[in-house]
């Protein structure tokens, strides 16, 4: 039976190393996953805010080239709220986007800002509907129906409209803060989960050489005892040692020889004593 205590031996280091590395992986995919999560939260708040207020920030300017239109009667301001009006247009676009990615991938709450997003739709489609009117005036300075209808643009939908974009700023500012504690706390149990299992692996694998030592060295302890035995001429006892590997085929050979020796002193005690006899 050769090499039978090496393959022990390597079964056992495989058996550990085994589940230590299983450990290590759920622990690992899930400090993984978890902070991976909480980082893309993170950052798609903080692109929310940057988008949120771009479209604020646009939606601002583009209320203004309809007044200078009808203060200063000049035609430019009509190319000026045509480009502003692509701006709105992309940002609102890319608003939309940026929700439905965040409530398809769970990371935020999107009911009440997709709410307000139709609501400064709506507001937009109106104010650029009356900006276009204000802007068919061929004689706008001092033009009574322009400024009236200007008024409603800028109270009825321009304020609301921008207080609901800087009210959903300002709600992202929050979350982000939050995040970002979410985050922080996430690394800090991830370290501890981290130490935790560290410890629980180096108590694990003591435990496991403590247990693995201990069945191959009691044998051995064993078969030294039987060897003192053996030299102080005591060659009656066996030993029963059943361990499959060398050891078991160790402990046989010195049964065999005790049994041996112990015949050769019973031989020579009988020739002692003929001797003996003879003698006298």
């Amino acid at each position: 039976m050769p090499f039978k205590i090496r393959t022990k031996l390597f079964v056992a280091f495989m058996s550990l190393i085994s589940v230590l590395l299983i450990v290590a992986g759920f622990i690992g995919y899930y400090i993984l996953s978890t902070s991976h999560r909480a980082l893309d939260k993170v950052e798609a708040i903080a692109e929310e805010i940057i988008v949120v207020g771009g479209l604020q920030h646009s939606l601002e300017h583009a209320l203004m080239p309809a007044n200078d239109y009808l203060i200063t009667g000049k035609r430019k301001y009509i190319d000026d709220f045509n480009m502003l009006s692509r701006e709105v247009e992309e940002r609102l676009k890319r608003s939309e986007e940026l929700l439905d990615y965040l409530e398809v991938s769970g990371l935020s709450l999107t009911e009440k800002e997709g709410k307000s997003l139709n609501d400064i739709k709506t507001a937009w489609q109106n104010i650029r509907e009356i900006s276009l009117k204000v802007f068919y005036i061929p004689n706008p300075i001092g033009n009574k129906d322009g400024a009236r209808i200007m008024e409603e643009m800028d109270y009825r939908w321009g304020e609301p409209a921008t207080a609901m974009l800087q009210k959903w700023h300002e709600g992202d500012i929050e979350e982000y803060k939050e995040a970002i504690k979410l985050a922080e706390k996430s690394r800090r149990i991830s370290w501890i989960i981290m130490v935790s299992a560290a410890t629980l692996m180096l108590i694990l694998g003591a435990g496991f050489t403590a247990f693995y030592s201990k069945l191959f060295v009691r044998p051995i302890e064993v078969l030294h005892e039987r060897a003192d035995a053996i030299a102080n001429g005591d060659f009656g006892e066996k030993l029963d040692i059943r361990t499959g590997d060398e050891i078991e085929q160790l402990s046989n050979a010195m049964n065999e020889m005790a049994a041996q020796l112990d015949a050769l002193y019973l031989n020579l005690n009988g020739v002692v004593e003929e001797k003996t006899k003879g003698l006298r």
